[in-house]
C-alpha cells in the first residue's frame, strides 16, 4: 500500500526592491582613478613651481609671488583628490587594534559606518 504524497504549496516569492539608479562600482573606481591622476598632476605641477622658484631665487632674484601659499593649498587639494583612491582600496587608517576581535561581518558594517562619516565630514568641509 502506498501512502499518498502531497507537494507543498508555493506562495508567490517577494523579490527585494532595488533601487532605480546605482551607480556600478567600475565607474566609481574610475572616478577614484581620474582624481588619484588629477592629484598626481596637481602634485608634479607644484614640484615643478617650486623648483622654477628656487631657481630663479638663487640665480636672478626672481621668485613666484605667493608661492609658499599656492604649494600648501595646492597639496591640500592633492590630499582630498588622493582620498577616493585610497578608500576603495581600503588604505585609509582604520582602527584594526579595536577591531581585531570581531567578526568579518562586523568590521564590514564598521568600514561602512566609518565610510559613511567620512563622506559627511567631507560634505560639511565643502560647504564651508
Amino acid at each position: 500500500m502506498t501512502l499518498p504524497v502531497t507537494l507543498p504549496v508555493r506562495l508567490p516569492v517577494r523579490l527585494p526592491v532595488r533601487l532605480p539608479v546605482r551607480l556600478p562600482m567600475t565607474l566609481l573606481q574610475t572616478l577614484a582613478k581620474l582624481c588619484a591622476v588629477i592629484a598626481s598632476v596637481l602634485l608634479t605641477i607644484i614640484a615643478l613651481m617650486i623648483g622654477a622658484s628656487l631657481f630663479g631665487r638663487n640665480t636672478t632674484g626672481w621668485t613666484i609671488a605667493c608661492d609658499f601659499e599656492l604649494s600648501g593649498a595646492a597639496a591640500a587639494a592633492a590630499i582630498a583628490l588622493f582620498l577616493p583612491w585610497c578608500q576603495i582600496k581600503r588604505g585609509n587608517i582604520m582602527g584594526d587594534v579595536f577591531t581585531n576581535g570581531t567578526s568579518p561581518a562586523t568590521q564590514d558594517k564598521l568600514d561602512r559606518f566609518g565610510a559613511l562619516l567620512l563622506a559627511l565630514a567631507l560634505a560639511m568641509a565643502l560647504m564651508t
